[in-house]
Protein backbone atom coordinates (compact mmCIF):
# COMPACT_ATOMS: atom_id res chain seq x y z
CA UNK A 1 0.00 0.00 0.00
CA UNK A 2 2.88 2.34 0.58
CA UNK A 3 4.19 1.82 -2.29
CA UNK A 4 0.95 2.36 -4.35
CA UNK A 5 0.70 5.64 -2.29
CA UNK A 6 4.30 6.93 -3.21
CA UNK A 7 4.20 5.46 -6.75
CA UNK A 8 0.30 5.77 -8.01
CA UNK A 9 -1.50 8.38 -5.81
CA UNK A 10 0.91 11.19 -5.10
CA UNK A 11 1.89 11.82 -8.70
CA UNK A 12 -2.10 11.37 -9.48
CA UNK A 13 -2.98 13.91 -7.59
CA UNK A 14 0.29 16.47 -8.34
CA UNK A 15 -1.69 16.39 -11.91
CA UNK A 16 -5.02 16.34 -10.64
CA UNK A 17 -4.15 19.97 -8.88
CA UNK A 18 -2.62 20.77 -11.99
CA UNK A 19 -5.54 20.10 -13.86
CA UNK A 20 -8.48 20.84 -12.04
CA UNK A 21 -6.61 24.32 -10.75
CA UNK A 22 -6.45 22.91 -7.19
CA UNK A 23 -4.83 24.86 -4.08
CA UNK A 24 -1.65 23.02 -3.27
CA UNK A 25 -2.93 22.38 0.50
CA UNK A 26 -5.57 20.69 -0.69
CA UNK A 27 -5.75 16.93 0.57
CA UNK A 28 -7.16 13.62 -1.09
CA UNK A 29 -9.72 11.75 0.87
CA UNK A 30 -8.97 8.43 0.80
CA UNK A 31 -11.90 5.65 1.91
CA UNK A 32 -10.92 2.42 3.23
CA UNK A 33 -12.56 -0.73 4.53
CA UNK A 34 -11.47 -2.79 7.26
CA UNK A 35 -8.53 -4.51 5.59
CA UNK A 36 -5.79 -4.33 7.81
CA UNK A 37 -2.78 -3.86 5.82
CA UNK A 38 -4.28 -0.33 5.49
CA UNK A 39 -4.40 0.00 8.87
CA UNK A 40 -1.13 -0.60 10.55
CA UNK A 41 0.80 2.42 11.95
CA UNK A 42 3.53 2.82 9.76
CA UNK A 43 0.84 2.99 6.68
CA UNK A 44 -1.58 5.71 8.38
CA UNK A 45 2.14 7.45 9.09
CA UNK A 46 2.86 7.10 5.25
CA UNK A 47 -0.53 8.62 4.53
CA UNK A 48 -0.60 11.01 6.88
CA UNK A 49 2.73 13.11 5.98
CA UNK A 50 2.09 12.49 2.12
CA UNK A 51 -1.08 15.14 3.24
CA UNK A 52 -4.17 12.28 2.44
CA UNK A 53 -6.83 12.65 4.81
CA UNK A 54 -7.87 8.69 5.52
CA UNK A 55 -11.31 7.42 6.27
CA UNK A 56 -12.37 4.21 7.82
CA UNK A 57 -15.50 2.56 7.33
CA UNK A 58 -17.21 0.35 9.41
CA UNK A 59 -17.95 -2.87 8.60
CA UNK A 60 -21.20 -3.72 6.39
CA UNK A 61 -20.61 -0.24 4.78
CA UNK A 62 -18.47 -1.01 1.75
CA UNK A 63 -21.55 -1.33 -0.63
CA UNK A 64 -22.81 2.28 0.01
CA UNK A 65 -19.49 3.30 -1.68
CA UNK A 66 -18.53 0.60 -4.18
CA UNK A 67 -21.32 0.34 -6.57
CA UNK A 68 -19.57 -2.73 -8.25
CA UNK A 69 -20.16 -4.95 -5.30
CA UNK A 70 -24.01 -4.19 -5.69
CA UNK A 71 -24.12 -5.51 -9.53
CA UNK A 72 -21.35 -6.69 -11.15
CA UNK A 73 -18.88 -8.34 -8.86
CA UNK A 74 -20.33 -11.21 -7.98
CA UNK A 75 -20.81 -12.10 -11.69
CA UNK A 76 -17.12 -11.20 -12.26
CA UNK A 77 -16.06 -13.21 -9.63
CA UNK A 78 -18.42 -16.33 -10.76
CA UNK A 79 -16.48 -16.21 -14.35
CA UNK A 80 -13.09 -15.83 -12.66
CA UNK A 81 -13.59 -19.21 -10.14
CA UNK A 82 -15.41 -21.04 -13.44
CA UNK A 83 -12.29 -20.06 -15.39
CA UNK A 84 -9.69 -21.06 -12.26
CA UNK A 85 -11.59 -24.48 -11.78
CA UNK A 86 -11.58 -25.40 -14.83
CA UNK A 87 -8.11 -24.45 -15.65
CA UNK A 88 -7.21 -26.35 -12.06
CA UNK A 89 -9.05 -29.76 -13.18
CA UNK A 90 -7.38 -29.44 -16.59
CA UNK A 91 -4.33 -29.55 -14.73
CA UNK A 92 -5.03 -32.36 -12.78
CA UNK A 93 -6.38 -34.28 -15.99
CA UNK A 94 -3.00 -33.81 -17.65
CA UNK A 95 -1.21 -35.30 -13.86
CA UNK A 96 -3.34 -37.85 -14.26
CA UNK A 97 -2.85 -39.15 -17.78
CA UNK A 98 1.31 -38.76 -17.63
CA UNK A 99 1.02 -40.63 -13.87
CA UNK A 100 -0.81 -43.46 -15.88
CA UNK A 101 1.52 -43.36 -18.72
CA UNK A 102 4.69 -43.66 -16.10
CA UNK A 103 2.78 -46.04 -14.44
CA UNK A 104 2.32 -48.41 -17.60
CA UNK A 105 5.67 -47.99 -17.86
CA UNK A 106 6.70 -49.37 -14.33
CA UNK A 107 7.97 -46.17 -13.39
CA UNK A 108 7.77 -44.25 -10.15
CA UNK A 109 5.39 -41.58 -9.71
CA UNK A 110 6.89 -38.83 -7.46
CA UNK A 111 3.88 -37.53 -5.33
CA UNK A 112 5.73 -33.35 -6.64
CA UNK A 113 4.40 -35.22 -10.17
CA UNK A 114 0.99 -34.96 -8.91
CA UNK A 115 1.14 -31.44 -7.62
CA UNK A 116 -0.68 -27.94 -9.32
CA UNK A 117 1.71 -25.49 -9.37
CA UNK A 118 -0.13 -22.16 -7.92
CA UNK A 119 2.75 -19.67 -7.69
CA UNK A 120 2.41 -16.70 -9.17
CA UNK A 121 4.62 -17.34 -11.87
CA UNK A 122 2.81 -20.24 -13.41
CA UNK A 123 -0.77 -19.10 -13.10
CA UNK A 124 -0.38 -15.32 -14.10
CA UNK A 125 -0.43 -15.13 -17.70
CA UNK A 126 -4.04 -17.58 -17.20
CA UNK A 127 -4.79 -15.92 -14.38
CA UNK A 128 -5.33 -12.62 -17.07
CA UNK A 129 -7.13 -14.91 -19.34
CA UNK A 130 -10.01 -15.17 -16.61
CA UNK A 131 -9.83 -11.06 -15.76
CA UNK A 132 -10.31 -10.80 -19.29
CA UNK A 133 -13.00 -12.55 -19.53
CA UNK A 134 -14.83 -11.34 -16.38
CA UNK A 135 -14.71 -7.99 -17.71
CA UNK A 136 -15.78 -8.99 -21.42
CA UNK A 137 -19.03 -9.94 -19.30
CA UNK A 138 -19.41 -6.85 -17.80
CA UNK A 139 -22.08 -4.71 -18.95
CA UNK A 140 -22.73 -1.16 -18.97
CA UNK A 141 -26.38 -1.72 -17.74
CA UNK A 142 -25.14 -3.53 -14.68
CA UNK A 143 -22.89 -0.05 -13.94
CA UNK A 144 -25.41 1.87 -14.66
CA UNK A 145 -27.59 -0.28 -12.43
CA UNK A 146 -25.18 -0.23 -9.50
CA UNK A 147 -24.53 3.57 -8.73
CA UNK A 148 -28.53 3.59 -9.06
CA UNK A 149 -28.91 1.09 -6.29
CA UNK A 150 -26.17 2.97 -4.87
CA UNK A 151 -27.77 6.50 -5.22
CA UNK A 152 -31.45 5.81 -4.84
CA UNK A 153 -31.43 2.52 -2.88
Amino acid sequence: MIKYLDEVLRPFVARARDEFSLPSHSRPLIILDKFPGQSNAEFVDFASRAGCLLLHMPGGYTGALQPLDLTVMSSFKAVVRTRFREWFEEELRSRMRVAARMRGLGLPVPESRMRVDLRVKTVREPHVEWLMAAFGQVTSGQIEAGFDRMLNG
